[in-house]
This record gives structure tokens, C-alpha cells and sequence, in this order.
């Protein structure tokens, strides 16, 4: 290095970064739910299996959702999606995790938040584009060819108790199991101002 140089470490900050209103960073972000329905006393989970003509993860067990879109929020992107792929209106809850999912072509992550939601009564009406088949099952979840990851996901879900539910499980959505305490934070709505 010649005197008079200075060194440009790679995260040193110039004051040039991109800002959000240039649009130069663009992105998708997926929103996904973990469906539940009480019957006979306990929780079953809501499973289906993608389409081998899917591009992401063909033939692999998951519990639905997929791409936020613009001018929603991630509760109105989940209840559009349960809707879309099973046909079914949900209460969520809480969140449960964060996730990324990654792509290999171009390489790059799309973000994502699952949420523990609810299902009201009636009867799945599976999206033949996206799923092949669904299921109700056990928790803890069988060993099926899940998506990576998902199934260690699922079995370590802590659940409400199924006789605490109210009929708008959406009023337990302020005081998640402290396991989820750390993903949870007040809707803007809720704090005051």
C-alpha cells in the first residue's frame, strides 16, 4: 500500500448504499402456516404434497403457503394462501419461525415467516395445481419426504391446549408460548402511541 492510500475494508460504509426508494433492491418473501384443527380432543396437522411439476421442492410434504404480495401484510398473504392452496379460512395465531428458503438458479434466499394457525370447520379443498394429495395428521408428524427441515419444525411446536381455544383463537395470538416470545412483537396497532 503507497503512502497517502487507504485501505477499503470489504463492510466499511462509503455513504453510497442503495436506498429503497432507487427500486434497485427487489424481493420475495413467502409467508407460511401450520395449520391445526381440533378433533375428538386433539390437534391434527394439516399436511399436503407438492406436484412433481412444481419447481421448488417437487413431491415433498409441506403445510402450504408461498409468495407475499404487494400491498399485503403477512396475516392477509397467510389467510390468502390457506384459501388459495386448501380452500379453508384460518385464525393465525402466532409466528413459530423464520426461515429462508435457498435458490440455486440465480443463487439467492427468499425470507419467510411461518406462522400456528387455526382452521374453521369444512373440508379441504386442495389446489390440484400445487398439491396432490393432503392429509390430517398426528403430531408429532410422521416421517414423510418433507421439505428440509420442516418435519424437526413440526414435531417441536409447542401446542395450545385444545380445550383453552376460544372461538376466535386470533384473541391468543397477544401471549404466544413463551418458546416464541423472541419472534413475536406487538402489532403496530397495539403499542400506544
Amino acid at each position: 500500500m503507497k503512502k497517502g492510500e487507504r485501505r477499503i475494508h470489504k463492510h466499511e460504509h462509503h455513504g453510497a448504499a442503495p436506498i429503497r426508494e432507487e427500486g434497485r433492491d427487489r424481493i420475495e418473501v413467502h409467508v407460511a402456516g401450520v395449520c391445526l384443527r381440533a378433533v375428538n380432543g386433539r390437534w391434527k396437522l394439516l399436511a399436503a404434497k407438492r406436484t412433481r411439476k412444481r419447481s421448488l421442492f417437487p413431491g415433498k410434504w409441506e403445510c402450504g403457503g408461498g409468495q407475499v404480495r404487494r400491498g399485503e401484510d403477512f396475516i392477509a398473504a397467510l389467510k390468502r394462501q390457506m384459501f388459495e392452496e386448501f380452500g379453508l379460512d384460518i385464525h393465525p395465531l402466532y409466528p413459530i419461525e423464520t426461515y429462508a428458503i435457498p435458490i440455486p438458479q440465480p443463487p439467492r434466499l427468499i425470507p419467510g415467516v411461518r406462522y400456528l394457525c387455526v382452521a374453521n370447520a369444512g373440508r379441504v379443498r386442495l389446489n390440484k395445481k400445487e398439491h396432490s394429495s393432503y392429509r390430517w395428521l398426528e403430531i408429532p408428524v410422521p416421517k414423510l419426504d418433507w421439505i428440509g427441515g420442516l418435519k424437526e419444525t413440526l414435531d417441536g411446536i409447542q401446542l395450545p391446549d385444545v380445550g383453552s381455544m376460544t372461538t376466535d383463537p386470533v384473541s391468543t395470538q397477544d401471549s404466544p408460548p413463551e418458546k416464541y416470545h423472541g419472534l413475536v412483537s406487538k402489532r403496530q396497532s397495539d403499542t400506544p402511541s
